[in-house]
């Protein structure tokens, strides 16, 4: 199927202290893969890193096929959807209101964008409260919408930053089901989570960081075969443990 996203080398040094060192890997096209550390690991500045927030000291990041500095000078990858803790929507806007703005924003034209969020309301369950204000939906509601908003432009690969964070078990399940429905669409997923039922129930593939590094890598089932272990909880525990 080949690369959606390589990963080559990468390193970020900050005021001299090395919080990544020189990783590398690569996420195949049309796999759900977590990247997974406790805080401190270096996972989240990986992950901005590979989705062009921040830039590194060294290594590349080659996305479809574009490097960084490709990216960097052509204003980012259309093919690419952003999904972060914080909302990105207006609240002061109805849900029918703030699609059609990041549509816009996406330069989709009025015809196509009509349809698009049309589609895309009911993918995220939201077609009856497309007239309500932002504000005035629930926090599950809220998380369906804040991630439509980066999905209206149809991205072929989307990165999801701790995506069922600060969710009740219910909107968690929800959340799962609308990232599985995504994966059945084709698209490539890279999420970070600190939840290892959610990494079982969801990655094709992992990475795991400590001190800077990927300590181990693979799908979960052989991951857990190598160690003798039957949770990825256990597996990970068991990693960041030998790697004190």
């Amino acid at each position: 199927m080949g690369h959606a996203v390589k990963v080559s080398q990468l390193s970020k040094v900050i005021k001299e202290k090395i919080i990544v060192d020189r990783i590398s890997f690569t996420v195949e096209k049309g796999e759900v893969f977590g990247l997974l550390g406790a805080n401190g690991s270096g996972k989240t500045t990986t992950f901005n890193m590979m989705s062009g927030l921040l830039a590194p000291s060294s290594g590349d990041v080659e996305v479809l096929g574009k490097s960084l500095r490709e990216r960097k000078k052509s204003g980012g990858v259309p093919e690419v959807g952003m999904v972060t803790q914080q909302d990105s929507f207006y609240e002061t806007l109805t849900v029918q209101e703030n699609l059609e703005f990041f549509a816009g924003q996406f330069g989709i034209p009025e015809k196509v964008s009509r349809e698009r969020i049309s589609e895309l309301l009911k993918q995220v369950k939201l077609t009856v409260k497309k007239d309500a204000l932002a504000s005035s939906l629930s926090g599950g509601m809220k998380k369906r919408l804040n991630m439509a908003c980066s999905l209206v432009h149809d991205p072929i690969v989307v990165f999801l930053d701790e995506p069922t964070v600060g969710l009740d078990p219910v909107v968690r399940k929800e959340i799962w089901m609308l990232i599985k429905d995504l994966h059945k669409a084709g698209k490539t997923i890279i999420f970070t989570s600190h939840y290892m039922d959610e990494v079982e129930e969801l990655c094709d593939k992992v990475a795991i960081m400590f001190a800077g590094r990927i300590v181990d890598s693979g799908t979960p089932e052989k991951l857990k075969k190598k160690h003798k272990l039957n949770q990825m909880e256990d597996v990970f525990a068991h990693l960041i443990k030998r790697g004190v």
